[in-house]
C-alpha cells in the first residue's frame, strides 16, 4: 500500500491566504519549533480531515483564523484532497465536507461530499474488504464498526505514550465517534489488527459474535430458570403455609404441579360466580345474627326493668309501715305533716306502677325462628371449599389467592420448566454446531506472533541503543500489543530504567509492525498506512545526565528512521513517510548528514502555524 500526506492546507478566514505546508513522499519531515507555535495541531487537522469527530484544535489563534482545514494525500496511485469546514465555537466538528477525487486544491473549499463517501473511498483505497464481509447474510457489529480509521493509531506516537511503559497506542487518537468509549475503540482496533495480520478470519468473527450471543441468550435463560424456580417456591411456601396445597409435597416439579394446578382450579369466572354467592350466604348469617342478639338482649333488658319496678315498690313501704305504727305517738306538728305527705307521694307513686303495667311481648318464638334460619344458612355455607386462613372476612381468601395467580402467570412465558430447558438445549446445540467450524477455520497466530518477534528485535539491534540489554529478546504481547524484554523463555524483564529507553522500544515496535505490514504475504489481507507522525520526539532525552547523552541518544533515534527508509527503499522498494513534530534545533541536526531528511518548516521567531498573512483584515 501506497500513502503520502503531501499538504496541511489552511484556508484563513480573514483573507484569501492558503497556508500551506508541504511534507515529501519516503523522507523523515522534520516540523520544529518553539512551544505554542502549533505544532501539535498539525496532528489533529490531519486527524480531522480523516473524519475524526475528537479533536483538539485550539479555538483561540488557530480556529479563529481559519474557515477550513485541509490534506492533500495520496493513496496508491490516486490523489485526493479532504477538507473540512472549521470548528464550531464550542469545539464541535462540521458537516460539511469537500472532496476532490483528482486532489485539486480550491481557493476557497464548498460543501459537495457527505462522510460516508469519504469512509466509503477510503476504505476501498486501504483494501480494507473485511469492512463489507458478510457471512451467510449476517454481520458481526464488530466488523461493522471496523474502518481504515480503526488502524489510524498505528501511525500515531503521541507524546501521551510515548516513554508509557505498559502503554504503546494511543486509544484517544484518532477517534472516528466523539462518543466513542476507550474501551471501544480498543476493541474495534483489536479486531482490524487480527485480521490485517491475517491472525484472524472474517468468518471466525461473526461466527464468535454469534456465539457470543447465543451463550448470552443460554445464560439469560438458565437466570429466568432460576428465578421463576425462586417465585414458584415462594408461591408454594406461601400456599402451604395457608393450607391451599399439602405441605409435604417437596421438588420442584411437583410443586410446580400443585400450584399449577391450584391455578387452574380458581378460574376467575367462577371465582366471581362462587364469591357473590359467597358472600350473600354471609351476608344473611351476620343479619341473622345481629338480629337474634338484638331480641335476646331486648328480652333481656325488659325482664331486668320489671325487676327493678318491684324493688322500687319495696323499697317505698317503709314510709306506708311508719305512718301507720308511729303516726298517733308523734306528737310534733311538722313531722307529722312530713309523714304525711310521704305517705301520700307513697300511695300515688304505687298507684301510677300498678295501674299502667307494660307487658312485653313474647320474642322467644321468634328468636327460635331465627334460630333456624341461621341453620340453614350456615349449612350452605359448610358446602364451600373453605381454608384455614386467618381473614377478616372470605373476599380475603380470594384476593389473596389472586396474588398468588398474578405472580405465577407473571412468569406465563417461562412458567414451564420445560420450556426453559429445551430453550437451554437448543442453544447449546447450536453452539456445539458452530465451535467445530471455528476450528476448521483456525489460524495459528505462533507464526505470526514470531515474525513480528523478529522483525521489533532487528529495529532493536538496530538502534544500538539498549546495549545493558543486549542479552534479552522482544516479547510481543499480542493481546496488550506491548513489548516485552524477555532473558530466557520463561523470565520477562519488568522494565528499562530510563524514558529514552521506552522511547526506543516505542519506536522498535511500530517499525517492527509496519515492516511486517509492508512484506508481501500469501494472504491479501488489510493493509496499515506506511507513514508514522510523532510528537515531542526528543522529549524523552531531556532526562538524560548530560547534553552530550541527549543529543546521541537524539541522534540514533533519528538514524534508526532514516535508516528503516533507507532499509525499505533497498530490501523492499517500498516508501515510508514520517512527521516529526519536534523542539529541536534544525542546525543541529543538518550537521548530521543524514539522508532522507527534509525540514519542512521552523516555527520560531514570525513563523507558526497562523502567519500573519492569515489575520490580516
Amino acid at each position: 500500500m501506497k500513502f503520502t500526506i503531501n499538504k496541511v492546507l489552511l484556508w484563513s478566514s480573514k483573507t484569501d491566504y492558503l497556508r500551506q505546508i508541504e511534507f515529501e513522499p519516503n523522507k523523515v519531515n522534520l516540523l520544529t519549533g518553539t512551544n505554542d507555535r502549533g505544532k501539535t495541531a498539525i496532528l489533529e487537522i490531519i486527524s480531522y480531515c480523516l473524519l475524526s469527530e475528537k479533536v483538539d484544535i485550539p479555538q483561540e489563534v488557530i480556529n479563529e483564523n481559519v474557515s477550513w482545514y485541509g490534506i492533500n494525500i495520496t493513496i496508491n496511485r490516486n490523489t485526493y484532497t479532504i477538507a473540512r469546514a472549521k470548528l464550531g465555537t464550542a469545539g464541535e466538528t462540521s458537516f460539511e465536507i469537500y472532496l476532490s477525487k483528482i486532489g485539486e486544491i480550491p481557493n476557497k473549499p464548498t460543501n459537495n461530499s457527505k462522510k460516508r463517501e469519504v469512509l466509503s473511498i477510503l476504505d476501498d483505497e486501504f483494501n480494507l474488504k473485511f469492512a463489507k464481509f458478510d457471512f451467510e447474510g449476517e454481520k458481526a457489529d464488530l466488523i461493522k464498526n471496523v474502518s481504515y480509521r480503526s488502524l489510524l493509531i498505528l501511525n500515531v506516537l503521541t507524546d501521551n505514550v510515548i516513554t508509557h511503559r505498559d502503554d504503546y497506542l494511543d486509544f484517544g487518537a484518532f477517534k472516528q465517534d466523539k462518543n466513542e468509549k476507550e474501551k471501544r475503540t480498543k476493541e474495534n482496533f483489536d479486531v482490524a489488527f487480527n485480521l490485517a495480520i491475517g491472525a484472524e478470519d472474517p468468518s471466525n468473527v461473526i461466527l464468535r459474535k454469534r456465539i457470543e450471543k447465543l451463550e448470552k441468550l443460554k445464560n439469560t435463560n438458565e437466570t429466568k430458570r432460576n428465578e421463576f424456580e425462586k417465585i414458584l417456591y415462594s408461591i408454594s411456601k406461601d400456599a402451604k403455609n395457608f393450607g391451599i396445597i399439602d405441605d409435604t409435597i417437596v421438588g420442584f416439579d411437583d410443586n410446580y404441579k400443585a400450584v399449577k394446578n391450584l391455578m387452574q382450579k380458581f378460574n376467575n369466572d367462577k371465582l366471581s360466580t362462587d364469591l357473590v354467592q359467597f358472600e350473600d350466604l354471609k351476608t344473611q348469617e351476620l343479619i341473622l345474627t345481629r338480629q337474634i342478639k338484638s331480641l335476646k338482649r331486648y328480652k333481656r333488658d325488659f325482664d331486668k326493668y320489671n325487676e327493678l319496678n318491684e324493688k322500687d315498690v319495696d323499697s317505698i313501704q317503709a314510709i306506708d309501715y311508719v305512718y301507720n305504727n308511729f303516726s298517733e305517738v308523734i306528737e310534733t306538728p311538722i313531722v307529722l305533716e312530713f309523714i304525711e305527705n310521704l305517705e301520700t307521694e307513697y300511695k300515688n307513686i304505687k298507684k301510677q306502677i300498678l295501674d299502667s303495667p307494660f307487658e312485653a311481648p313474647d320474642v322467644s318464638q321468634e328468636i327460635n325462628e331465627l334460630q333456624e334460619q341461621l341453620s340453614d344458612i350456615q349449612k350452605e355455607l359448610e358446602q364451600f371449599p373453605l381454608f384455614n386462613w386467618n381473614f377478616e372476612n372470605e373476599v380475603g381468601k380470594y384476593i389473596h389467592i389472586g396474588r398468588l395467580k398474578e405472580r405465577f402467570m407473571k412468569n406465563e412465558e417461562y412458567k414451564a420448566k420445560e420450556k426453559f430447558d429445551l430453550n437451554i438445549a437448543a442453544f447449546e446445540k447450536e453452539i456445539a454446531e458452530l465451535e467445530p467450524y471455528i476450528q476448521s477455520k483456525h489460524i495459528d497466530k505462533t507464526l505470526t506472533k514470531s515474525k513480528i518477534e523478529t522483525l521489533i528485535q532487528k529495529q532493536i539491534d538496530n538502534s544500538n541503543a539498549l546495549e545493558e540489554y543486549k542479552n534479552y529478546k522482544a516479547s510481543f504481547d499480542l493481546a496488550d500489543k506491548i513489548i516485552r524484554l524477555r532473558k530466557s523463555q520463561f523470565k520477562y524483564f519488568p522494565g528499562v530504567g530510563s524514558s529514552s529507553n521506552y522511547l526506543f522500544l516505542h519506536l522498535s515496535f511500530f517499525l517492527g509492525l509496519h515492516e511486517f505490514f509492508l512484506e508481501p504475504r500469501e494472504a491479501e489481507t488489510a493493509f496499515v498506512a506506511p507513514f508514522l507522525i510523532i510528537d515531542q520526539f526528543s522529549r524523552p532525552f531531556a532526562k538524560e545526565a548530560t547534553q552530550e547523552q541527549r543529543i546521541t541518544k537524539f541522534q540514533k533515534a533519528m538514524k534508526l528512521l532514516t535508516g528503516f527508509i533507507e532499509y525499505l527503499n533497498l530490501r523492499h522498494e517500498d516508501e515510508f513517510q514520517f512527521i516529526i513534530l519536534d523542539n529541536a534545533r534544525q542546525d543541529m541536526i543538518e550537521k548530521w548528514n543524514l539522508p532522507h531528511i527534509h525540514f519542512v518548516e521552523d516555527f520560531r521567531n514570525d513563523n507558526a502555524l497562523i502567519t500573519k498573512e492569515m489575520m490580516k483584515k
